[in-house]
């Protein structure tokens, strides 16, 4: 017969140690590679920042010390005779990636902690500082346009923080959700109240959940919706269309319902579109 032979438990013993000493070794620079990545991600985030904050500054012939937030891919005005913050800044879905504090800003180019929240950049004449906030409710006089940068949108907070701020809802025109807005599920008629809304952009916000009521009780003054980047249903009073394709034919009807008053369903391809109320319904 044919002696078989195998490893000893000493042998299986010393791989597994190897093995366990490797894996030891590689976690933390595998840790370390992927910690500087993140670093790298939030310093990109800070140069384009500081460059757009710059640029609105001297576009808009600004002088003295203004305040911008960076938030999709843009620099919003967070102070000054136009624009103000309405809601106390959280740390919510925010862009910094890197977990450490960078009290000086060396590292990144803007001080604080990175790890889930946005750039300020503050403008005075030609110094240009940075800080790591977090992401609030932004309201442009001028224009009648809400930004929400890191909110969290459910059918309660939106309407309630603006009153309690002393903001009339009926003065808001537009609401742009930014980079780290976040629609929570089940959230019903989140829009209902604002009686002068022309306008949603819904394209960068983040849905924990399908919800398809989101867009239900729409003042009749709503002409355009962009959806967000979704497929999931909803549904929407009224009948609408999407204009987004070849405009040199007639529009496509998206959906359309026996009776619009009663709201209707929003099919699955319409992820990311823009949709426009029918002029005469």
């Amino acid at each position: 017969m044919r002696k078989r032979k195998g490893f000893t438990l000493a042998e299986l013993l010393i791989v597994t140690a190897i093995i366990a000493v490797l894996v030891a070794i590689s976690i933390p620079i595998f840790s370390s590679q992927l910690e500087k990545s993140r670093l790298a991600v939030d310093m990109a985030n800070v140069r384009s920042a500081k460059a757009a904050a710059a640029a609105a500054y001297m576009s808009d012939g600004e002088s003295g010390s203004v305040s911008y937030l960076y938030a999709g891919g843009t620099a919003i005005r967070v102070d000054g005779d136009h624009v103000e913050t309405i809601a106390s800044l959280t740390r919510e879905n925010g862009y910094g990636k890197s977990h450490g504090n960078d009290a000086d800003g060396s590292k990144t180019g803007a001080s604080g902690t990175p790890e889930n929240a946005f750039v300020e950049v503050t403008v005075n004449n030609g110094a240009v500082s940075a800080i790591w906030t977090g992401g609030s409710i932004i309201y442009d006089k001028a224009k009648g346009t809400l930004t929400l940068t890191g909110k969290t949108i459910n059918n309660k907070n939106l309407l309630d923080e603006v009153r309690a701020l002393g903001m009339d809802p009926a003065s808001v025109k537009e609401i742009v959700a930014a980079d780290g807005a976040v629609i929570e599920n089940d959230t019903e008629g989140v829009f209902k109240g604002f009686d002068s809304l022309t306008r949603i952009d819904l394209s960068k916000a983040v849905l924990k959940h399908s919800s398809q009521n989101m867009l239900a009780d729409l003042s009749n003054t709503v002409q355009e919706i962009v959806l967000p980047q979704c497929s999931s249903p909803y549904s929407i009073a009224g009948v609408w269309y999407d204009a987004s394709g070849n405009h040199n034919v007639p529009p496509k009807w998206a959906w359309q319902g026996s009776d619009p008053s009663q709201g209707t369903r929003i099919t699955e391809n319409m992820s990311g579109k823009t949709i426009y109320r029918h002029a005469t319904k």
